[in-house]
């Protein structure tokens, strides 16, 4: 229960201020009974808790604890959910989603439909679900899942206002286009207090990861399609960072490098872990690629931040953060939402720093992957 005691109330006009909108718009929401939850009755007047409205309406920006941050991926219990019945998945149950996550969930359901697999989505007008309606989640589902059905009429979001540091899914489907993606992060995350030395990291990140899942989407030029999102979330007081997410419709990491008859005999860890590596490419030697997802890692590395890459039975965290190693290797187990499709999550601390050499990061990412040969 709301009391005065132990929440900011605000008066109506400063509850207005606080989601932006009007006074009038404010008491016709009110009237429709979007504020029941931040209600608080004092004397005969009606005051509204600023917590509850900042996380109903405004999406306040989440402080991730190091639990959360080496996870990158806010599911309240990702193996319940993982394990969810019959052809039902209850999105109420989560309490937070990242951008990874959401992007793991659009490819699963994706794939299910392309399967002639019918989904039905519970849903509920929770922050979660606001959230996702804000990114577009649902729009895309329309457009590529036509078998995933929900309930419209229990999302009640045209009033929520959403996080201002929260980037809708972008479908990319030509090289170049993350360069708006960019543009727009810069502009939302210099205003929130971001430094504008991590926007050339940031293009540089969605540059490669971008042009990786591009390329291996599908052979057909017309049919690759890839999708982005991004989010800031904060360290502590005076730290934020960005999780930037991409995901695809493809084959899967593993699967496309042993296209390569060089890497066919390795094993599917082994061939996932090795696409990260210098040189390590599908392509053949004469096109000198595999050097995109490498340079992931040396920024991951300079960074000391997570890098985050799935498809198939792989999942693995690639954790500069926690470790008093240069890298540790985790693997998740059981996959996040399994599908073939690439998803990569990278977090961006905004801080000063360089990149590894590229022979550097492969060579920390060599001695790493034996221990995953035995």
């Amino acid at each position: 229960m709301i009391t005065k005691t132990d929440l900011n109330l605000l008066s109506a006009k400063e509850a207005a201020v606080l989601i932006g909108v009007s006074v009038s718009t404010f008491r016709k929401m009110r009237n429709a009974g979007d504020f029941i939850s931040s209600e608080v009755k004092v004397g005969q007047r009606l005051k509204y808790a600023k917590a509850k409205l900042l996380e109903t309406f405004k999406g306040e920006t989440h402080k991730l604890s190091s639990a959360e941050l080496l996870k990158l991926s806010i599911f309240s219990d990702g193996k319940n959910f993982n394990n969810f019945s019959g052809n039902t998945i209850d999105l109420t149950k989560l309490s937070l989603i990242d951008p990874f996550a959401s992007l793991a969930l659009l490819i699963f359901l994706i794939e299910r439909s392309r399967m002639k697999i019918a989904t039905n989505l519970i849903v509920d007008d929770r922050a979660v679900c606001k959230n996702l309606k804000f990114i577009g989640f649902f729009d895309q589902l329309e457009a590529f899942a036509p078998l995933v059905t929900w309930d419209f009429s229990l999302l009640g979001m045209s009033n929520y206002i959403s996080a201002e540091t929260m980037l809708p899914i972008t479908v990319i489907k030509r090289k170049g286009e993350e360069r708006r993606v960019v543009e727009k992060l810069l502009e939302i995350f210099t205003q929130h207090g971001f430094s504008e030395s991590i926007g050339g990291y940031l293009g540089w990140v969605l540059g490669e990861l971008g042009d990786n899942c591009l390329t291996h989407s599908h052979k057909k030029l017309s049919e690759r399609v890839c999708f982005m999102q991004a989010q800031r979330y904060s360290l502590g007081e005076n730290t934020n960072c960005i999780i930037v997410a991409i995901a695809d419709l493809g084959e899967g990491i593993q699967t496309t490098l042993k296209t390569n008859p060089k890497y066919s005999s390795l094993s599917e860890v082994e061939a996932f872990l090795s696409a990260f590596r210098h040189k390590f490419s599908s392509w053949p030697d004469e096109a000198k690629r595999g050097k995109g997802l490498t340079d992931m890692i040396s920024i991951a590395i300079g960074n000391r931040s997570l890098f985050r890459a799935a498809s198939g039975k792989n999942d693995f965290i690639f954790d500069f953060y926690s470790s008093k190693k240069s890298l540790s290797i985790l693997r998740n187990e059981p996959t996040l939402l399994e599908s073939k499709g690439s998803k990569f999550g990278f977090i961006l601390i905004d801080k000063d720093f360089t990149p590894v050499e590229r022979d550097v990061a492969d060579e920390i990412l060599k001695q790493e992957i034996e221990r995953w040969k035995k």
